[in-house]
């Protein structure tokens, strides 16, 4: 039984414009720079979720010539989609927009509930900004990065199994490395963070070019915003 719009629904998740960026990711999901194109790609779209999953996933896999474009397509949707707003109680109101409308679902005859994964990620994402407090910086992302991947290495999500990214962040983070990681992933789009990071972590980061260099990220399959995933 598939809820009342399911079919629009997941047709919205695939904008004409974008059509081309998809079917490269597809035919070759081992490499970096179709997650690159398909994360430019959604940038200005009503499915903005996917550039972060992408670039994340970019960047997890060496990162290469777009680094310093995907930084600033992650950058836009951080600042555009994820918005905190305090009010006169210092409460923090937030307006996450990384999907369009409501989640679709579809229940299998088991009672099983899938959703598409763009939507899925939204819902299950967004616990981990609640920490966000304007304005964004590299920092900023990395304490809600953090407080994702500690959700996935504690808990587990039902992304997990066909977004591979999830357990190389968890291994990143093991490791030290997480924060070297989000200056590499968004540094170029906040130059001045960059700049300061860099004089005083020099030993951290050629610590994670080194860990990246010898355990990137290569999946098998690109994640797509219309595949489905049991999240029930």
């Amino acid at each position: 039984m598939e809820s009342a719009g399911f079919n629009e629904a997941l047709a919205l998740l695939r904008p004409a414009a974008a059509e081309g960026a998809l079917q490269a990711l597809a035919k070759d999901p081992a490499d970096a720079e179709p997650y690159a194109q398909a994360a430019l790609a959604y940038a200005s779209t009503d499915v903005p979720g996917m550039t972060l999953l992408w670039s994340l996933t970019y960047q997890a896999m060496g990162g290469g010539i777009s680094d310093a474009a995907v930084a600033a397509a992650v950058a836009k949707v951080l600042t555009e989609r994820i918005v905190a707003k305090p009010d006169e109680h210092q409460q923090v109101a937030f307006n996450i927009r990384l999907a369009p409308g409501q989640m679709p679902t579809r229940q299998e005859a088991d009672g099983s509930l899938h959703a598409p994964l763009a939507h899925a990620f939204e819902g299950m994402f967004s616990p981990a900004i609640t920490g966000f407090r304007p304005p964004w910086t590299v920092e900023q992302f990395y304490d809600v990065l953090s407080t994702w991947t500690g959700l996935v290495a504690t808990h587990g999500t039902p992304l997990d199994a066909q977004v591979p990214l999830d357990g190389w962040l968890v291994a990143v983070a093991k490791s030290g490395h997480l924060e070297a990681f989000c200056y590499q992933l968004l540094g170029p789009a906040f130059p001045g963070e960059l700049k300061a990071y860099m004089a005083g972590n020099a030993k951290p980061l050629k610590a994670y070019r080194e860990f990246l260099k010898a355990n990137p990220l290569r999946p098998r399959h690109a994640p797509t915003p219309d595949e489905l995933v049991r999240i029930k």
